[in-house]
């Protein structure tokens, strides 16, 4: 009887000890293998494996980690998928080539046999990013919208996807293949918004000098049936032939100069007064882009007296970020960046305050606030927030402002 307890005893040891390691696995879902065998057990399971690509000094990677990938219920539906993550600049740097991975983080689909089916580019929110799985899952994915487009190429709403898709992945001679095709089947005719639609995917596909003036001649016959832009996702459908021209070898400076007045002319469409706080964001962020500094100051100074406050760390960093190129600004900029450091002790907020003190003649808070920055940091970002101290320290231009002709104490309205 003794004999038997013992048996029963262990047993229980047993399967209490198969509960814990559940428990374990519940929290942590990460396979822990590498690429190869992460492929069998997607096959081996009938589902698909995604792949979290990452780098020891990407922000937004350790905020994937703390804020998404430790939600109960993302880590619940990454237990229907094979789950893997890999360092892009380490063991994962293969795989990194082989699926056209350029930024972080990046989150790639793929089905047993290897083949990319989706992907999430950069962070997300424990909840969008378990709608974006849910997706994927459900089978609506990049390679359905492909097949989708196939049989209609003049589907508008599947192009924007599919190009946008081509464009995550670098592909732009497909994603100009696409636009072509589009082109094709509404030769001149066709409405007005949906050509001006498929602008700004031309331009951001091609870089090529011959079909940014087309898209301007295209544009420009269409203007006048086109109605006010009152917010910023109208005018972003709009902008086609002023998104970047940085790669453009051919006549750059008259591209450059079509770019700042076209843009100007779109920014005199859009209604200020009705927007509400996302959509002057927006739209400062354009006016930013298009070299249109004095509306951007003024919408971003605007935004910033009508937000709720406590409005975003990221859209307070990021204004505050813009003011602080820009030259201008500097108190409200302080006041943006302080306010979302207050709230969230983020390396990559306090370097951008670090910067704006510094440039307004707070050496010593500066190079305070860039130390800690260094010491919550690691790899690049903290080699990158360490030069800055240094930089700081000896009085030099942190050489990331055009313009500087004082440091430090420079003040500029």
């Amino acid at each position: 009887m003794g004999r038997l307890k013992m048996v029963f005893f262990v047993a229980g040891l047993g399967i209490l000890a198969s509960g814990l390691v559940g428990c374990a696995d519940r929290s942590d879902p990460w396979f822990d293998s590498n690429l190869e065998a992460a492929l069998v057990e997607a096959g081996d399971r009938g589902t698909l494996l995604m792949v979290d690509f990452k780098t020891d000094w990407c922000t937004w990677c350790k905020r994937l980690d703390r804020d998404t990938f430790s939600d109960p219920a993302v880590i619940a539906e990454l237990g229907e998928l094979v789950p893997l993550q890999l360092d892009a600049e380490k063991e994962g740097v293969d795989a990194a080539e082989k699926y056209g991975v350029r930024s972080f983080p990046t989150i790639v689909f793929l089905d047993a046999a290897g083949h990319e089916v989706d992907r999430i580019l950069g962070y997300l929110p424990p909840d969008a990013f378990l709608a974006e799985v849910k997706r994927i899952r459900a089978g609506d994915t990049f390679n359905a919208c492909l097949a989708r487009l196939n049989e209609d190429p003049a589907n508008l709403e599947v192009l924007e996807r599919v190009v946008q898709g081509l464009l995550e992945r670098s592909d732009a001679i497909a994603a100009i293949g696409r636009v072509e095709a589009f082109h094709s089947a509404h030769p001149e005719g066709g409405n007005a918004h949906d050509n001006c639609r498929t602008l700004m995917f031309t331009a951001r596909s091609t870089m090529n000098e011959n079909l940014y003036r087309s898209a301007a001649r295209l544009f420009r016959r269409d203007w006048p049936e086109l109605p006010e832009v009152p917010d910023s996702l109208g005018i972003a459908h709009l902008h086609a032939f002023v998104a970047d021209i940085e790669e453009i070898e051919d006549d750059r400076q008259s591209l450059r100069s079509a770019r700042f007045d076209d843009a100007e002319a779109l920014l005199e469409m859009a209604v200020v007064e009705e927007m509400d706080t996302q959509q002057m964001l927006g739209v400062a962020g354009f006016a930013f882009r298009a070299g249109h500094y004095d509306l951007a100051t003024d919408l971003y100074r605007r935004w910033f007296d009508l937000r709720q406050v406590g409005e975003g760390v990221e859209s307070l960093n990021h204004v505050g970020w813009n003011l602080y190129l820009m030259g201008r600004e500097t108190e409200a900029a302080i006041s943006m960046v302080q306010e979302a450091y207050d709230i969230e002790r983020d390396a990559g907020v306090g370097d951008t305050l670090a910067r704006l003190l510094y440039v307004d003649g707070e050496v010593d808070q500066a190079i305070e606030i860039e130390i800690l920055a260094a010491e919550a940091s690691d790899g690049r970002a903290a080699e990158e927030f360490t030069a800055v101290v240094e930089s700081m320290r000896s009085g030099q231009d942190l050489g990331d402002r055009p313009g500087f002709e004082e440091f430090p104490g420079e003040k500029k309205s």
